[in-house]
């Protein structure tokens, strides 16, 4: 099974596909429901293994990340965006929107970002390594672009990736065939 058909089996049954495929809209004022939505992404990131969080991964479509720091902080990046690319990493990767799913991936060594902070000051971040693997996969996040598009070679997942399609695809089928007799 391609890397296409096990993304399309997991989201039919555990997220919604249209979801986080869906470019998100730059955010145009820093304002007190963004700064709240803000606060919801560092307390949801604090309290899990991730190492960032994109706003698209709890249905919101608005171009804001959050990303843990070396220091155990979190930071938020509104309206990100790299300007500077250099060298290039493969390593594996995960999501939380995947989750026990990990894939290798192609990334930046080092990237720069702009972005505003929350209060809509313009900052540059330079990551390298593990922050720019972080950075670059949040801001995909913010373009519909996920991890597992982009996987070089077999998915894994220690889980038993096989045993969850299975279950999709009979629940699936299951479905149509009660679909089919409604009629």
């Amino acid at each position: 099974m391609r890397n296409e058909e096990i993304l399309k089996a997991l989201i039919s049954n555990e997220l919604n596909a249209k979801t986080l495929t869906i470019k998100s809209e730059p955010i145009q004022v820093i304002d007190d429901e963004i700064i709240e939505f803000a606060n919801r992404l560092v307390n949801i990131l604090k309290f899990t293994p991730g190492v960032g969080i994109a706003a698209p991964q709890v249905g919101i479509h608005k171009r804001i990340i959050a990303y843990k720091t070396l220091l155990g902080g979190v930071e938020v990046l509104i309206n990100p965006e790299i300007v500077e690319r250099k060298g290039i990493q493969l390593e594996l990767e995960g999501c939380l929107s995947f989750p026990h799913i990990f894939g290798k991936v192609y990334r930046p060594q080092e990237v720069v970002v702009k972005a505003l902070n929350l209060q809509g000051e313009e900052i540059i971040v330079k990551g390298k390594n593990g922050l720019a693997r972080i950075l670059s996969h949040e801001i995909d996040h913010l373009d519909g672009v996920l991890f597992v598009d982009k996987v070089k070679g077999a998915l894994k997942d220690p889980y038993d990736l096989k045993r969850k399609i299975y279950d999709v695809s009979k629940n699936i089928a299951k479905r149509e065939n009660e679909e089919g007799t409604e009629r």
